[in-house]
């Protein structure tokens, strides 16, 4: 896992030497920890979606991505929401780039009343079952497995065709702090499923105040990479 500095203008303003703000980390704010490589996990043929995938069989390969981040705020601060956008980055071509089919967790998601791991399906449209639907298993599929931990304010998610974004809203109880597994599922060209794909992921995190407040608003941002396995 890697670390960048959510940052405040404060921070900025602390070090706002002539040379350069790249690194610049304040204590203010805290950090948001992310992977810097994901392995995505190909979705082979079912019976209940091999008519989809045949359709799709010779331009396109179907793969679920997970996107694993924590929002690890200063002692004392707690986000009221926070937003999550990604983009797939440098493709160029529309012919070479991802289409994003499905997000998880999706707007309005709610966890079952259990704790530990548990898992989300894909249903033969290749999207992620309905909004709170999800089933504890043991040993199931690192690609669709999350845990309830922390639990989750209110999800708005939404996706275009090569991009997609969360929103993680405070409640009177639950906060988006701690781990946030987000996962898509994305059909992508053959051409550009023979080397791994980078993604462009922004972080933005609100704290009570507002951004005039000068202080209640931090932000991040990083790259990932997306290694594609070799699928039949």
């Amino acid at each position: 896992m890697q670390s960048a500095p959510l940052l405040q203008p404060l921070d900025i303003q602390a070090a706002a030497a002539p040379q350069v703000f790249q690194g610049v980390a304040g204590d203010t704010s805290g950090a948001i920890h992310y992977p810097d490589q994901v392995l995505a996990y190909p979705l082979a043929a079912t019976d209940s979606n091999r008519d989809l995938v045949e359709a799709w069989r010779k331009s396109h390969a179907f793969f679920v991505i997970p996107v694993d981040i924590a929002i690890a705020p200063a002692p004392g601060a707690i986000p009221d929401r926070v937003d999550v956008a990604l983009a797939f980055a440098g493709l160029g071509q529309l012919n070479r780039q991802p289409l994003v089919i499905d997000t998880f967790p999706k707007t309005g998601f709610a966890p079952a009343p259990f704790s530990g791991k548990a898992e989300v399906k894909v249903g033969a449209d290749m999207k992620f079952e309905a909004a709170g639907i999800a089933t504890p298993s043991a040993g199931v599929d690192a690609s669709l497995s999350y845990a309830y931990a922390p639990a989750y304010a209110n999800v708005i998610a939404g996706y275009g065709s090569g991009s997609a974004f969360w929103q993680f809203v405070r409640t009177q109880d639950k906060y988006p702090v701690g781990d946030i597994p987000m996962k898509l599922v994305v059909a992508v060209p053959k051409p550009a499923a023979a080397q791994p794909l980078t993604a462009s992921v922004d972080a933005r995190v609100e704290y009570p105040g507002g951004w005039f407040s000068g202080k209640g608003l931090s932000v991040a941002g990083f790259r990932m990479r997306i290694a594609l396995p070799v699928t039949p």
